[in-house]
């Protein structure tokens, strides 16, 4: 079994190269909230795999969604973009007996 998820990167640490800089806590945080989402959690895309694995699932692919956009519809011929702000997670649910083995 697999699970797919939608994640942003930690936004605790809004000056992290990944983000190029933007201050996203500051800029984006209060119109999401506004808006009724607000961005309460999120995760480094270098810790995402040691945080599934504390959770007993097993990272399969972490992409952008403007590296995904690239990978799956440029080849089809659309401008679709996506954001290197929010990241798909691929990660499959490991067996409780092989949770010892990670």
């Amino acid at each position: 079994m697999a699970v797919v998820h939608r994640y942003q990167p930690r936004l605790v640490e809004p000056q992290n190269a990944y983000l190029s800089g933007v201050d996203l806590v500051g800029a984006m945080a209060p119109r999401v909230n506004k808006r009724g989402e607000p961005w309460i959690f999120g995760v480094k895309p270098a810790d995402l795999a040691g945080f599934l694995t504390q959770r007993g699932l097993r990272l399969f692919e972490d992409l952008s969604t403007a590296a995904a956009g690239a990978r799956y519809f440029t080849p089809l011929g659309r401008r679709d973009r996506g954001s290197g702000l929010y990241h798909v997670a691929i990660a499959s649910i490991v067996p409780k007996e092989a949770v010892a083995d990670l």
